[in-house]
């Protein structure tokens, strides 16, 4: 399996389909997916260029993700979007073991030549607790 160089495996947060059985709504039920990902904090830069996205939401913390894996984006398959585990920044021993969940938003495609890897980058966010 080719992966993004230095992928590690995660997990991520998926709302499954939800639609009527037998006449009854259903709601889809939360699955986790595992994937292969390079995520790293979003840099000062990355983050100016987020501000007009957000439209008000307010954000503990944001992230980069490198990766092969097709994630769904919020806003995108009406459910919300995806939501990555990844360890709570900062790092203990304010949050010793925990993951936060960071939801997808946005999207970009690369192909990199020097190393022969066709792979997206995806953005995601933390929303801070109101």
């Amino acid at each position: 399996m080719k992966a993004v160089p230095f992928a590690r495996p995660y997990n991520v947060k998926r709302l499954a389909e939800a639609g009527y059985v037998a006449g009854v709504w259903v709601e889809g039920q939360t699955i986790e997916v595992p994937i292969l990902a390079c995520i790293q904090p979003l840099s000062p830069f990355d983050y100016d260029k987020l501000v007009p996205m957000l439209e008000g939401r307010r954000i503990d913390h944001a992230i980069k993700i490198y990766t092969m894996d097709a994630l769904d984006i919020a806003g995108d398959d009406g459910k919300g979007g995806d939501r990555v585990l990844w360890p709570a920044l900062p790092l203990p021993p304010k949050y010793p073991g925990k993951q936060r969940e960071y939801r997808v938003i946005g999207l970009a495609s690369y192909a990199e030549i020097a190393m022969g890897v066709n792979h997206n980058k995806y953005i995601a966010v933390c929303e801070a607790k109101r």
